[in-house]
């Protein structure tokens, strides 16, 4: 697996250290995971970081068989609670911080990671994976006819007995393994929710071709066409990260 490209343009260009998106790949690049911060939480920055570390941190590479099930995800949740929990546990922080701390941190998270000849997807939320395939833009199935608008499912670092997630399979959360063959160009894009939900309309009411070098654009290209379709009204105020992730057996 090689990152070809990572663009990630924050909402308010004057700060760009407040962009709640984060992405990391693993040194020996069996894995990456991006996530998307929800701003109306405590620190979403910090959380959606350190779930990328545990995604990358927990996973292994298997050459039979899938990987990511509910045991593991349990694994890479309670891993992140408990670097979050241990990076504020240092820290001191004022009655409106703790209060704001209480009440939980999400974020969403969309992982890949590299079997061989195979590939595996996992996403929960509205990060979305898209890749040609028979000459058409798909992604997980969770994200066929998703509605973009609604509030997504959000890892917490609240903890729970039971994830609420998990019954809902297909809907809430979701994994693909698929054969690398089976992808066209040995390319697939990682998107946070706002570019992902344009990049989707315009492979329907255009070509896969369009909406694909829209994605393969440059930062400052990016840039530019971010800032003409928000004119537009057809992009939302977010922050936008793209990932051109190339797949080599």
């Amino acid at each position: 697996m090689k990152i070809r490209s990572v663009v990630s343009i924050p909402k308010e260009e004057d700060f760009p250290e407040a962009n709640e998106d984060n992405f990391l790949l693993r040194e020996d690049k069996v894995s990456c995971a991006l996530s998307d911060g929800a701003s109306e939480s405590f620190d979403s920055q910090a959380w959606s970081e350190i779930l990328c570390q545990s995604f990358n941190f927990v996973v292994e590479r298997k050459k039979r068989g899938s990987f990511l099930h509910e045991k593991t995800i349990e694994q890479i949740l309670s891993h992140a609670r408990s670097s979050f929990n241990e990076k504020y546990l240092k820290k001191t922080l004022s009655w409106s911080q703790e209060a704001s701390f209480n009440r939980g941190s999400f974020a969403t998270i969309l992982g890949l990671i590299d079997h061989g000849t195979t590939v595996e997807i996992f996403s929960v939320g509205d990060s979305v994976a898209v890749w040609k395939q028979n000459d058409k833009m798909t992604m997980l199935s969770m994200h066929n006819d998703y509605n973009f608008s609604k509030k997504p499912t959000l890892l917490s670092t609240l903890y729970s007995e039971k994830e609420s997630f998990f019954p809902n399979f297909g809907k809430d959360w979701d994994v693909i393994k698929l054969k690398k063959k089976e992808i066209k160009n040995d390319e697939l894009f990682l998107l946070t929710d706002a570019i992902a939900s344009r990049i989707i309309e315009i492979s329907i009411q255009d070509t896969v071709d369009d909406a694909i070098s829209i994605l393969k654009k440059n930062d400052e290209e990016l840039k530019d066409w971010i800032n003409k379709e928000k004119n537009l009204g057809l992009l939302k105020k977010d922050d936008y990260t793209i990932v051109w992730v190339e797949l080599n057996d």
